[in-house]
């Protein structure tokens, strides 16, 4: 779009002409995360599984786990790749909160469950997940401070082909990337504390 100096036109509608729409697709994901949890949550004195020593006897082999690290890096490269270069190629927050939340899954899936419990803070991830969607919300609010409508594009415009060339876009989209990332992550701690609880 030439009025908002972004290539790829998807992201310039969901995050500058339908922002509001998109804000409203965000906030169902948070509530979806929070239904799943309330579910699924441990109830008082509720028996744990020692499912850790079965695991360490289930290791895979060496040459999977020596081939994880790689894929993790990988994997984080390209997610924030996806994420910094939406508003410039097809991704986005949303895309690179789905691949980045992959990579704890790699590790859970090569280690074990403890491995992935050790790597995400629960009490972080849903600290991050509130504060991606609150922060897309305050992105919106700002410009009314200066009278003028929720969610317009406050910062100035750079040169198209850019990184930062179109305002609030890339912002919108870094704040989604928090929150898709933060909720994925909640959602699959979550059945694994049920796996374990169970």
């Amino acid at each position: 779009s030439d009025l908002r100096h972004a290539t790829d036109a998807v992201n310039a509608i969901n995050y500058d002409y339908r922002a509001f729409d998109t804000l409203g697709e965000e906030f169902i994901l948070f509530t979806s995360v929070l239904g799943v949890m309330m579910l699924l949550r441990r109830e008082e004195g509720a028996p744990v599984r020692d499912v850790g020593k079965v695991q360490d006897r289930l290791q895979l082999s060496t040459t999977v786990r020596a081939a994880a690290m790689p894929a993790i890096l990988i994997t984080v490269v390209f997610g924030f790749y996806i994420g910094l270069h939406g508003q410039l190629t097809p991704g986005g927050g949303f895309q690179a909160g789905v691949i980045l939340a992959s990579v704890p899954f790699l590790l859970y899936v090569c280690e074990n469950t403890a491995s992935f419990r050790r790597i995400t803070s629960h009490t972080a991830v849903e600290v991050i997940e509130a504060l991606g969607a609150g922060s897309y919300a305050f992105i919106g609010l700002a410009p009314l401070v200066a009278g003028i409508p929720f969610l317009t594009n406050f910062l100035p415009l750079g040169a198209t082909g850019d990184v930062f060339s179109s305002g609030t876009i890339a912002l919108i989209s870094a704040c989604v990337g928090f929150e898709v990332t933060a909720a994925f992550l909640l959602v699959g701690y979550t059945y694994l504390q049920e796996i374990i609880t169970g």
